[in-house]
């Protein structure tokens, strides 16, 4: 990947927008401080969710929500073209009902 100094340069306020791949934002949520950041964050977006599963990404999305604020403080989209049992799973994990 890119140098993450770049990335964290942007950090000095929480973003408005933020749009990541998994494994790149559980390193910014892990070393940079970014969940300080996010402690407020109101919506949460995958887009192509069955390609991100497809791809391998469950553990690192797992991660992720491990480290944002929980489902029943923000919204979550999921995007999906297709909704195999996985993604189904990942969305009642991640979305509220």
């Amino acid at each position: 990947g890119t140098n993450m100094n770049k990335d964290i340069a942007g950090f000095k306020n929480p973003p408005d927008v933020l749009v990541a791949t998994p494994g790149r934002l559980n390193d910014h949520l892990s070393n940079s401080g970014l969940d300080k950041l996010l402690a407020g964050l109101r919506v949460l977006i995958f887009d192509e969710a069955d390609q991100l599963l497809d791809m391998g990404f469950r553990p690192a999305i797992l991660e992720m929500l491990s480290k944002l604020p929980p489902k029943a403080t923000r919204q979550c989209l999921l995007f999906s073209a297709t909704m195999p049992a996985d993604v189904k799973t990942i969305a009642e994990i991640a979305m509220r009902d």
